[in-house]
């Protein structure tokens, strides 16, 4: 008999075109487990109000289950919030999926009003909607085991430019020479600055010096050279920019704005300079360590981006990428298919054999049951694991490391053995798919929360598309 095609669903929904909303028709039962539970849209609803209690409408109006169903479906369709925004308007399948035909495109949520929604949620409570849908639709509703799962880790990278010291003080002057550009047009500001000297032009002609002769063999000194050069102009750029909002508030200039917007604008502009200037000072005073002093800086004590400031380096010894910026990811995958995100982790790179303990009783914790679990060569730790079998219950598969005892050689070589080492193989292609399908290299969410809430939503699409794929799987089943 011919196997079934386990991914057929996934298969459509990788088109280039609009067909995925085509899906979301099939999803709507699994969506609606959380969108109609009076519990769930009460919570949601806390969140979006800023705790002010339960309320059948949320911002502007608009219905909470249809704002609980498009944050949902963003896991899906993984469009950009404008494009978002723009197929409410001329998409009737997304319109027919909403309920919401009968809306006027003028009182439909603007892209705006999607990226808050979305904003708003805590990344540990979309976590524990996965995990709703992972344990109780799954495994209650549609009959999953769940109790056999394979582990492994991937790093997803924040959404920065390549990081080079001299790359972060060239962000940091564009910044300044914005606001200072902004203050002196718009509140008529005139502080002492020598504009021909402090051009923007004039720092952005030092930073392609030294980036236009990156990877060519130059002599310690012109490096150094063309770093002070940057440096210097920097810390001038950056005094002339304090000396132009000092004047602004001696002078009243903020406070004598009329224009709300422009009043909220140089408001915020101050909140950022607060968050920007200790950041300002690290970059500067790494260059001055690495490249002038020939310091080295350990891996997570490095700036790596002004506004991803929480940016890691991340060393796994890749081929042809021998670094990675962003942070590490463990994934868990039941053999049905279901995604659990095990950690996210901010800090470091630590190894999966000390991460694997707590995820797994965290697992547990969440009620799924967990009676076996493969992993490669990544978590072996004889002790560690041997000790996790022993309190946990958890037969664990793992191949050891270097060479092996005559037993331990036996054991791995059972066909028991070798079929959970097949099994552990798949999930290589659940994370291509995560990657390729759901965007999950890159995280496009802004700041730590947004990065790990971009995390939670490509796994919740990830695993609503396979909540149908299992539905259509079971006729099948049964037939043969």
């Amino acid at each position: 008999m011919k196997p079934l095609n386990a991914q057929k669903t996934l298969y459509t929904a990788f088109s280039t075109g609009r067909e995925a909303i085509s899906l979301l028709a099939e999803l709507k039962a699994d969506i609606d487990v959380i969108a109609l539970d009076g519990k769930w849209q009460e919570r949601f609803a806390a969140y979006w109000s800023g705790g002010t209690g339960l309320s059948s409408r949320g911002p502007a109006g608009h219905d909470i289950v249809l704002m609980i169903r498009l944050v949902l479906a963003q896991g899906v369709l993984r469009k950009d919030y404008r494009e978002l925004a723009a197929l409410l308007k001329d998409s009737l399948g997304l319109r027919r999926y909403l309920e919401i035909d009968y809306v006027k495109d003028e009182a439909l949520p603007r892209f705006q009003t999607i990226a808050g929604w979305v904003k708003a949620l805590p990344p540990s409570f979309l976590d524990e909607v996965n995990v709703r849908l992972v344990a109780g639709r799954g495994r209650q509703e549609l009959g999953m085991e769940l109790n056999q799962w394979r582990s492994d880790a991937t790093c997803v990278e924040s959404d920065i430019h390549y990081p080079t010291d001299s790359g972060l003080l060239r962000d940091g002057l564009r910044w300044l020479y914005r606001w200072i550009g902004r203050m002196r047009e718009e509140l008529g500001v005139r502080a002492r600055m020598n504009t021909e000297e402090l051009s923007w032009e004039q720092g952005h002609r030092v930073y392609l010096e030294i980036a236009k002769v990156r990877g060519q063999r130059l002599s310690r000194q012109q490096r150094k050279r063309n770093y002070r050069r940057l440096i210097r102009h920097t810390e001038r750029v950056v005094g002339h920019f304090q000396g132009h909002v000092r004047k602004a508030e001696e002078t009243g200039a903020f406070e004598a704005l009329e224009n709300p917007v422009q009043y909220a604008r140089f408001r915020m502009m101050r909140e950022e300079w607060e968050r920007l200037q200790p950041l300002m000072d690290q970059a500067l005073d790494q260059a001055r360590r690495r490249v002038l002093k020939g310091e080295r800086i350990a891996n997570d004590d490095k700036l790596l981006s002004l506004w991803e400031e929480h940016t890691r380096v991340i060393v796994r010894g890749k081929a042809g990428k021998p670094a990675e910026f962003g942070h590490k990811v463990t994934l868990w995958e039941s053999r049905e298919g279901m995604l659990v995100c095990g950690g996210i982790y901010e800090k470091g790179n630590p190894s999966e054999s000390q991460v694997f303990h707590e995820e797994l009783k965290q697992l547990k914790a969440q009620g799924l049951p967990v009676e076996s679990v493969s992993l490669d060569r990544g978590y072996w730790d004889k002790k560690t694991l041997a000790e996790i079998e022993t309190s946990s219950g958890t037969k664990i598969y793992c191949p050891q490391k270097g060479k092996k005892k005559a037993e331990r050689a036996a054991l791995e070589a059972s066909e028991e053995f070798r079929q959970q080492q097949r099994f552990r193989v798949g999930i290589e292609g659940s994370l291509s798919v995560l990657v390729r399908r759901h965007s999950l290299r890159r995280a496009r969410l802004k700041k730590w929360d947004g990065f790990q809430r971009h995390v939670h939503l490509c796994v919740i699409g990830m695993n609503l598309l396979r909540l149908l794929d299992w539905k259509h799987r079971q006729p099948a089943l049964l037939a043969a």
